[in-house]
């Protein structure tokens, strides 16, 4: 039993190859880092002067900035999309 086991999970691991394209794209050929944030309270919002703000924004924009990269927020309404 344990043999027929080991086979079936060496299979599966020898028939799994990794994808030759990455999934996500790279910020340096991309010339940005896209940042895919949800609008609420603590993460991402906007003002009434129309400026953004947020505690993981402002760390984000941190990041951006010691990459050498500007930040493109897609803002999604919630955590399910």
């Amino acid at each position: 039993m344990r043999a027929v086991l080991l086979a079936l999970l060496v299979l599966t691991v020898v028939g799994c190859s990794p994808t030759d394209e990455p999934r996500i794209d790279d910020y340096r050929a991309l010339g940005e880092l896209r940042i895919a944030i949800r609008a609420d309270a603590i993460s991402y919002r906007v003002g009434e002067d129309g400026m953004t703000s947020g505690f993981e924004h402002d760390l984000l924009l941190a990041l951006a900035e010691s990459l050498g990269v500007p930040a493109r927020f897609v803002v999604y309404p919630d955590a399910a999309r």
